[in-house]
């Protein structure tokens, strides 16, 4: 019976007792621990796919930045898709004031505050932005903002857009946010992910941005300010108002935007399997 080689571990970590700490969990644990200092190397040694990576954010000769802007490029240039994705705020449904000016012929009919109360229900937008294409597009929650249906969301857009516009894909990258749904110290988010990978059957890598830095995401940027604009001032009254004013997000540069509706209720509370 051939022996099965231990998991790998990449370490970028400078940090001595950080370091110590690390190689004893690794020898509980069985895993090979190897350390890295610089940049080059760790993207070199990425490639033989480790099952995790430990990465100090004050790691002084190593930039996360650097290294997710090096990712992209990578990525962008091999014809693969790079994805960033994140949730706007939730919003509630029915006649709530929202902020912002609008032209209209006649005044709308509001409640000045939007306490839940008065809800009739509500929307959790999560958004996912190509990079390449220049196109977005919002998969709306109608229940609670989780793991699965960060994942759900993007399984949906693959299936129906993704795949068609990247048939030869050997690879997809999706840029996230430190927290939330798609949070980088959540291990439920992780199998939810494994769980995407193996339904989808292609590879998925991850980048997360450090904590504070969610400005630098692209869609933050380039895709949430657009779909803003265009609800602004107006009310969510119903789910089809909602739909048709995301829908007109667009800009003289070629973003487009589509909107789908997932009603499938998710759980919250869920545990890690074992």
């Amino acid at each position: 019976m051939q022996k099965q080689e231990p998991k790998r571990v990449l370490a970028v970590v400078s940090d001595l007792f950080f370091s110590v700490k690390l190689s004893e969990a690794a020898k509980r644990n069985g895993l090979a621990l190897e350390f890295v200092k610089e940049g080059k190397e760790v993207l070199e040694k990425a490639k033989a796919k480790p099952t995790l990576i430990v990465f100090d954010l004050n790691f002084e000769t190593v930039s996360p930045l650097a290294l997710i802007a090096k990712l992209k490029a990578k990525y962008l240039a091999a014809g693969n898709p790079v994805f960033s994705l994140d949730t706007k705020a939730k919003e509630h449904l029915g006649q709530l004031f929202r902020e912002g000016r609008v032209w209209t012929q006649q005044a709308f009919r509001a409640f000045d505050h939007d306490f839940p109360s008065l809800a009739t229900g509500v929307i959790i937008p999560h958004g996912i932005y190509d990079l390449a294409r220049n196109r977005g597009h919002i998969n709306i929650g109608l229940s609670h903002d989780t793991s699965q249906f960060a994942c759900d969301s993007f399984r949906w857009y693959w299936n129906r857009i993704g795949q068609q516009c990247y048939p030869d894909a050997a690879s997809i990258l999706l840029l996230c946010d430190c927290g939330g749904s798609n949070s980088a110290a959540q291990y439920l988010f992780k199998q939810d992910l494994q769980h995407l990978v193996n339904d989808l059957g292609i590879e998925i890598r991850v980048a997360h941005y450090p904590s504070y830095c969610s400005k630098f995401n692209p869609i933050e940027r380039r895709f949430f300010p657009h779909v803003g604009r265009a609800c602004q001032g107006m009310l969510f009254d119903t789910l089809d108002t909602v739909v048709r004013l995301m829908r007109k997000a667009s800009t003289t540069t070629g973003l487009r935007t589509t909107v789908n509706i997932i009603h499938r209720a998710y759980e919250i509370g869920r545990k890690v399997d074992l």
